[in-house]
């Protein structure tokens, strides 16, 4: 749609991701005026359902953390959630070995469960977890983080289910970015083990209808109240007296305020030439692009399989491998199955072709399929840098992007992880009406 060129709005969000759309939410149910834009042709970013008789795939994200933000925002939707339950296993030493329901790295309570994964010195080792001293750096990297509190065995556990929620190399995030509950423990009670009662992971919810079901509500909300500009890419913002000015390839919008609820790359390409700093800033962010490989088998062609979920790595990449009408049955005709290969990092940049051919290998030397096995259909999705990664520094560089943000009056920056995107976008709502409120009463 177009926007007429005499609007003007008091926000402009940037972005139609489950961010921007829950903060144009959040902003016009304050009674605000807002407009939203997106680059590509429809909305909802990386949650994307695609729905046809017989099959329903998640382009994306299958599941979402059940976050207090979250289930405001659902209660609001009426919008029902239903938990996620999976079967995981992890390849260690050639061997598939199945995780205890429930762990988590960011639920310290759940660790006991590793005990009958782990020898006598490792279980010992787990359990002295509070004799251990706080660490002594401002940042540290997950990965060292819990060696040295849980031991190098109780690691090797947790280390796949930490890639599969962050897809990069646990030796370079931030564990006080991707863990922040886990560092504030440690330097408040000395003791993961002490603060475990207080600690706790918000469990995986998806939707009947796939993770779509989210945006399409959030859409239906928005209907007739808030414009919507898809394939409008924002390109340039530039300050025109009291507003904003976001130029697009179609023309421009005008704005108070404007929230940047896009990725950091796309944030820092939209500020380049107004304000370096906060450009610089952003583009420290790294983001990898990961692919979604969908095979549809006939389900007789396949073994019988205790796990839903196998996460392993192979030749410096990471592979998470599920099966979709184990986990969701209304989702798949009745005698198929459809396997996701989930790719993170360079190899999901590969061709359509190769990226099969890939899934397909993998597959088969995992599942130890034979030669009669054959693919009915298949489907490659791509998410182009979707998966920030919030390295060592990362809350240093965010509390100077703040602070760079400031020379730009009414623009806020909400980008993030999928966990924290209702949060993001509640946060920035109140920001808005902070700000549009403060310069009211100045006049």
């Amino acid at each position: 749609m177009s926007f007429p060129e005499s609007t003007k709005f008091q926000l402009i969000v940037v972005g139609a991701g489950l961010t921007g759309l829950a903060c144009a939410y959040e902003a016009q149910k304050e009674g605000l005026s807002v407009a939203v834009l997106e680059a590509r042709t429809r909305p909802g970013g990386a949650l994307h359902t695609l729905g046809q008789p017989g099959l329903q795939l998640e382009c994306g994200p299958e599941s979402i953390p059940s976050t207090p933000a979250l289930e405001r925002l659902l209660r609001e939707l009426s919008v029902e959630a239903i938990p996620v339950q999976e079967r995981k296993a992890f390849k260690r030493n050639g061997q598939w070995v199945a995780y205890p329901q429930g762990l988590r790295p960011s639920d310290p309570g759940s660790y006991a469960g590793m005990g009958p994964l782990l020898g006598l010195s490792a279980r010992l080792r787990l359990q002295g977890e509070g004799l251990v001293g706080r660490g002594t750096l401002e940042d540290e990297p997950v990965a060292e983080f819990f060696t040295r509190r849980l031991g190098n065995a109780a690691w090797e556990v947790l280390a796949p289910l930490v890639r599969e929620e962050w897809g990069g190399d646990p030796a370079q995030l931030s564990l006080r970015s991707a863990y922040p509950a886990l560092w504030q423990a440690e330097n408040q009670h000395g003791s993961l083990t002490r603060a475990r009662s207080e600690l706790s992971a918000a469990p995986r919810v998806t939707f009947a209808q796939g993770m779509g079901t989210l945006i399409d509500a959030l859409g239906k909300a928005l209907e007739g109240k808030v414009p919507f500009g898809p394939g409008q890419q924002a390109a340039v913002l530039q300050r025109k007296g009291a507003y904003w000015r976001v130029y697009t390839p179609q023309g421009l919008l005008e704005g108070e305020s404007v929230v940047l609820a896009c990725s950091a790359p796309a944030a820092a390409r939209i500020l380049r030439h107004i304000n370096p700093q906060a450009t610089a800033l952003l583009n420290q962010t790294p983001h990898l692009p990961y692919s979604s490989v969908h095979l549809a088998f006939a389900q007789e062609q396949l073994p019988d399989d205790p796990h839903d979920v196998r996460l392993w790595e192979e030749a410096g990449r990471f592979y998470r491998l599920s099966r979709t009408r184990a986990r969701f049955p209304e989702r798949v005709e009745a005698g198929f199955e459809v396997l996701r290969l989930d790719v993170v990092g360079e190899a999901a940049r590969l061709s359509d072709t190769a990226l099969a051919r890939l899934a397909l290998g993998q597959v088969r030397e995992q599942l130890k399929l034979g030669e009669n096995a054959r693919v009915v259909r298949s489907w490659v999705f791509r998410q182009v840098g979707a998966l920030p990664q919030p390295t060592l520094g990362h809350h240093r560089r965010q509390g100077l992007l703040e602070s760079a943000l400031t020379r730009l009056p009414g623009v806020f920056f909400a980008g993030g992880p999928l966990e924290q995107a209702v949060a993001n976008a509640e946060q920035a709502a109140r920001k808005v009406s902070g700000f549009l409120a403060l310069q009211k009463a100045e006049g």
